[in-house]
């Protein structure tokens, strides 16, 4: 065990299969107590921004379209999963197509982007504004070309990601704030929305079970989760960054080595109660970083892109070229091409 010379650690996670890494690592370590987040990327950033957390692992859309809105408050300090995270969009089961439909899941790329048509205009469930859940359909949006003639402006708060991100008229999704899986689920169930988007493999339960259609899935073109730090715990306690980023690594490393497939799968298993299958199936499409103090630059550039043609960029930020450094804190990240 390790000894805590420090005050804790205090890490942000989602409860899900990802973070499986990040369980182990915290009961090896005295210094690190994981704080588990249901509400997600939002939630987290919350905490981060109000000093509850000192590090947070959250969706890089998340991380950057706070950062992109003058969020001050904390800086991107890693990377936790380099591959894509592949978003399910799950509806009721009322909206199932003919039988000649193919199940999303064995649809091509090509098959899956045609119907996301039929999901413009739609209510779209979302755990909160400037979460996963709020920020990746415009990337089905941008796609689709939705975003083109889109002019939107900031909401009376002073934030686009507040509300619905700008003028509702011309936003190709309307956005019902659900909090939750559980939240999002009822909401198709009760039918007050039409649709929303969460990652595939936690939500493939509510479609084995029936009370859920995968209707598509949308996979944007950047790393899924990133590492972040308060201003704050980086002024007091930067020393500590660098050995925790390491330790990471190698939590992750271990975590994903073939060696240890079995064993991981077991452990994802009986911690969140997935089918042993669709873990075997997850660790084929998921990849850890060999260094979590990497960023890479274009997956920052790639996703603002994306963000700023979505109008989800704050006014300041969106009128002005940018560095990097306004994203990442460069003292301790190792920013790559």
């Amino acid at each position: 065990m390790g000894i805590a010379l420090n005050k804790k650690v205090r890490i942000g996670c989602v409860p899900e299969h990802f973070s499986s890494p990040l369980y182990q690592l915290s009961s090896s370590y005295d210094d690190i107590e994981l704080v588990i987040c249901p509400g997600g990327t939002g939630e987290m950033i919350q905490l981060l921004t109000t000093g509850k957390l000192d590090i947070i692992v959250a969706l890089t859309e998340g991380l950057l379209a706070s950062l992109s809105n003058n969020e001050s408050r904390f800086k991107l300090i890693g990377t936790y999963v380099s591959s894509p995270l592949t978003w399910s969009v799950a509806t009721h089961p009322d909206k199932k197509p003919h039988h000649t439909f193919t199940a999303a899941s064995d649809a091509s790329q090509e098959e899956l982007e045609s119907r996301w048509e039929i999901l413009k205009d739609s209510k779209i469930g979302v755990s909160r504004f400037g979460s996963g859940s709020h920020l990746i359909p415009f990337v089905m949006a941008d796609r689709m070309g939705w975003l083109d003639s889109n002019k939107k402006t900031k909401s009376d708060s002073g934030s686009v990601l507040k509300g619905s991100g700008g003028d509702a008229s011309v936003l190709p999704f309307e956005f019902v704030v659900q909090k939750d899986i559980h939240g999002l689920r009822n909401g198709i169930v009760s039918k007050e929305t039409d649709a929303f988007l969460w990652e595939r493999f936690t939500t493939k339960p509510y479609y084995d079970s029936g009370e859920l259609y995968h209707f598509t899935s949308v996979t944007p073109p950047w790393s899924a989760f990133m590492l972040a730090a308060s201003t704050d715990f980086i002024k007091s306690d930067s020393s500590r960054l660098a050995p925790l980023l390491e330790k990471i690594t190698k939590a992750t490393s271990s975590f994903a080595a073939e060696q240890n497939r079995s064993a991981s799968i077991d452990f994802i298993h009986k911690k969140f109660g997935y089918n042993v299958n669709d873990v075997d199936s997850w660790f084929k499409t998921v990849r850890y970083p060999q260094n979590a103090r990497q960023v890479s630059e274009k997956v920052v550039w790639d996703c603002v892109g994306i963000l700023r043609k979505a109008g989800l960029v704050g006014s300041e930020m969106a009128l002005r070229d940018v560095s990097v450094g306004e994203f990442v804190d460069i003292n301790v990240a190792m920013v790559v091409a």
